[in-house]
C-alpha cells in the first residue's frame, strides 16, 4: 500500500512512514545530489509473510513530500494499491508502474503533468480538478473505460476533457492497461 500527498513541512523535501526492517525485508534508501537536483529513491527487498489478522508485517508507505519543489515521480509497485494524491504538488513528469493493482490518482491543481501508467491488472480512478484540462492516450485491452459526460474522442483511443484547449493547466496521461477498468 503507497499512500503519497503534499504535505511535507516547509523545508522538508520528503517525510513519512515506512516499513520497519525485519529478517527478511528490508527497505532502502538512496540519496544523492545531481547538479542542482536531489534525487531520493526508495526501494523494499525481501520477503513479507502475510496471515489473516497479521497486521504486524503490513507494508503500508506513507510519503509527504514537499508542495512547492518542481518534482518528477516514478513509482514501480509490483502488486499493491496506491492513492496518490498530486493535488497540491508539483509533479511535472509521473511514471508508474505496476503488475497487479489499484491507482487513485489526483490530478495536481495548478501543475501541468506529462504522465505514464503502465499496468497488466488494475482498476484505475483518475479525478481531475474541473480547472485542469485532460488528455488521456489509453491503450487498453479488455478493459472498460468510464469517462465523464463530456470528454470527446479525439482520435484513436486518445480522449479529451472538454476544457482541454482553453486550461491554464494541463495534463497529459498516457494510459497502458491490458484488463481492467479506468474511470
Amino acid at each position: 500500500s503507497l499512500k503519497i500527498n503534499g504535505q511535507a513541512a516547509p523545508g522538508t523535501l520528503i517525510s513519512g512512514v515506512i516499513p520497519e526492517t525485519t529478517d527478511t525485508w528490508r527497505v532502502n534508501q538512496e540519496i544523492r545530489q545531481d547538479g542542482n537536483q536531489a534525487v531520493v529513491k526508495l526501494s523494499a527487498t525481501g520477503n513479507q509473510a502475510y496471515f489473516p489478522g497479521n497486521r504486524q508485517n503490513l507494508t503500508d508507505w506513507q510519503l509527504e513530500l514537499n508542495p512547492v519543489i518542481p518534482i518528477d515521480l516514478a513509482i514501480d509497485l509490483g502488486a499493491g494499491e496506491a492513492d496518490l494524491d498530486l493535488a497540491k504538488l508539483q509533479v511535472k513528469n509521473l511514471k508508474y508502474d505496476f503488475g497487479v493493482g489499484t491507482l487513485r490518482l489526483h490530478l495536481p491543481e495548478g501543475s501541468a503533468l506529462t504522465g505514464e501508467v503502465d499496468g497488466g491488472i488494475g482498476f484505475l480512478t483518475i479525478q481531475v480538478p474541473s480547472t485542469v484540462g485532460v488528455e488521456i492516450q489509453a491503450e487498453t485491452g479488455l478493459v472498460i473505460r468510464s469517462l465523464p459526460t463530456g470528454y470527446t474522442k479525439a482520435g484513436e483511443n486518445l480522449y479529451r476533457s472538454p476544457n482541454f484547449q482553453t486550461a491554464a493547466t494541463k495534463v497529459n496521461l498516457k494510459i497502458n492497461l491490458a484488463l481492467g477498468q479506468l474511470i
